[in-house]
C-alpha cells in the first residue's frame, strides 16, 4: 500500500463520492485512556470503526452500528461530533466524508 501523502486528500473531477460514519471510542481504566481499534478488513492495519451509511440511517446512527458490527461495543455514550474527515479510499477510486462522533 502506497503512503498516504497530500494527494490523498484532494478531489480529482468526477470522482465518485461516499459517506460513511464511525466514532472515537474511549473509556478510562486504571488511569490510562483506552481507545477501540479493529483490524481494517485484508489489510494488516489498526483503525477506527467506521462504515458506509445505510439509507435511511443518520450519521450517528451509522457511527453505532458500524462500532457494534466492528467492535462488538453497544453501550455508547455520545459526547460530540468531531467532524468530517474527507479523503480518497484506499483504492483511490472514490471521495470518501467520514462523520466522526466521540463516544
Amino acid at each position: 500500500m502506497a503512503s498516504i501523502d497530500e494527494s490523498w486528500f484532494r478531489k480529482p473531477e468526477g470522482i465518485p463520492e461516499l459517506d460513511s460514519a464511525g466514532g472515537v471510542v474511549a473509556r478510562v481504566e486504571d488511569g490510562q485512556i483506552l481507545i477501540a481499534l479493529v483490524c481494517e478488513a485484508h489489510k494488516p492495519l489498526l483503525v477506527l470503526p467506521k462504515g458506509h451509511v445505510e439509507a435511511g440511517e443518520s450519521f450517528e446512527e451509522a457511527a453505532r452500528r458500524e462500532i457494534e458490527e466492528e467492535a462488538g461495543i453497544t453501550d455508547l455514550t455520545l459526547l460530540g461530533k468531531l467532524g468530517v474527515r474527507e479523503r480518497l479510499d484506499f483504492s483511490r477510486t472514490e471521495w470518501k466524508r467520514t462523520h466522526y462522533f466521540l463516544y
